[in-house]
Formats: structure tokens, C-alpha cells, sequence
């Protein structure tokens, strides 16, 4: 993938996420007084200790990481910064 342009996606692509992975049964939709969220499912659970298990460091389920991709992601689209990749 040497030179390919990276864009990210748009706010409807995250709502495209959020049902890929409750299609995938990764999380459950629940809702409790007017207030959405999503609830981990033993196959999701199971995922990410899996993950865990080969050492997979650089997992999206890590807070850091998470953290630090939602600043670049910020940076990008307050800026129009396009990222390649090198």
C-alpha cells in the first residue's frame, strides 16, 4: 500500500461500524431510560482476550491507542489533513 491515500470516513460511517460489529454479535444494543449503549458479548469479550493472548499490542482495544487514533483522526479533520501512507 506504499503511496495510497488514506481518507477518512465520515460521521455515517461510524453509525456503519457500530452496526457492522452488532451484526458480527461483538456487542449488544440495549437501551435503559431513553439512554442507548453497547454491551460486550462473550464473543466480543472473547475477541479482545484473544487478542490479548498473541500479545497484539497495537489492538484498537487498547485505551492509548484509541486515544491516540481519535486525536490524529481530530487533527485530520480540523485541519483537511490528508494522511498517506509511506
Amino acid at each position: 500500500m506504499t503511496g495510497t491515500l488514506i481518507l477518512i470516513g465520515t460521521d455515517a460511517t461510524i453509525a456503519e461500524h457500530i452496526a457492522k460489529i452488532i451484526d458480527r454479535e461483538y456487542v449488544e444494543a440495549r437501551q435503559d431510560r431513553g439512554a442507548k449503549f453497547l454491551v460486550p458479548s462473550d464473543l466480543g469479550i472473547g475477541l479482545v482476550d484473544g487478542y490479548n493472548q498473541i500479545g497484539f499490542d497495537r489492538s484498537l482495544t487498547k485505551p492509548h491507542l484509541r486515544r491516540e487514533v481519535s486525536g490524529i483522526l481530530i487533527r485530520i479533520v480540523f485541519s483537511n489533513y490528508l494522511l498517506t501512507i509511506p
